[in-house]
């Protein structure tokens, strides 16, 4: 008898441990591929930010951006991550449907940037030019075949500097004259 059951129950606990196994198996594999698409979102992700640090860099030297300037940052992906086996694909361009629209909704020629009222921030109440921008980063690791592509759509805002009542490049010195009364915005680097 007991060599019947021992017969009986050897199969049975096979079966089980076959069926963990595989179970165990399959999850490794689940994770370790999970683990692969976080990595190469996390690359595409700081490609995007590298290019919004390099687009707001480019803005402290070039008042007008040429495509040309554009691509440039796009094509500089971070250089940690191609180390390390990433390759990128990146674009960032004006967003022409975008400002189709805006200039739709306030009736403006193709050759005029849209204005708005900045609602908050440092700038709030100023009134600025809007230019859309969209840019792309797809991070792909060939040795997993793993590939994420992301976007981003933002606004780059154009402050007339006509708005401030002094402004400068370098900090302002006032000499301390006769009393004075000044109502309007002061900027200064």
């Amino acid at each position: 008898a007991p060599l019947a059951v021992a017969v009986i129950l050897v199969p049975i606990l096979a079966v089980v441990g076959l069926t963990a196994l595989a179970f165990s198996w399959s999850e490794a594999r689940i994770a370790g591929s999970d683990l692969q698409r976080t990595h190469t979102f996390y690359a595409a992700s700081a490609g995007l930010e590298k290019m919004t640090n390099d687009f707001s860099n480019l803005f402290r030297i070039k008042m007008s951006p040429t495509q040309y300037d554009l691509d440039v940052i796009a094509v500089n992906p971070p250089t940690v991550l191609v180390d390390e086996g990433f390759s990128f694909e990146q674009t960032l361009r004006e967003d022409t449907d975008r400002l189709t629209e805006l200039r739709a909704m306030q009736n403006l020629p193709s050759t005029v940037y849209p204005r708005v009222n900045i609602p908050d921030g440092p700038y709030a109440g100023l009134y600025a030019s809007i230019i859309p921008y969209k840019m792309t980063s797809t991070a792909t690791r060939e040795a997993t075949r793993t590939s994420i592509k992301l976007e981003r759509e933002f606004n780059n805002y154009l402050v007339p500097l006509f708005q401030f009542g002094m402004f400068s490049s370098e900090d302002i010195e006032i000499h301390p004259g006769p009393l004075m009364t000044f109502n309007g915005r002061v900027h200064s680097n």
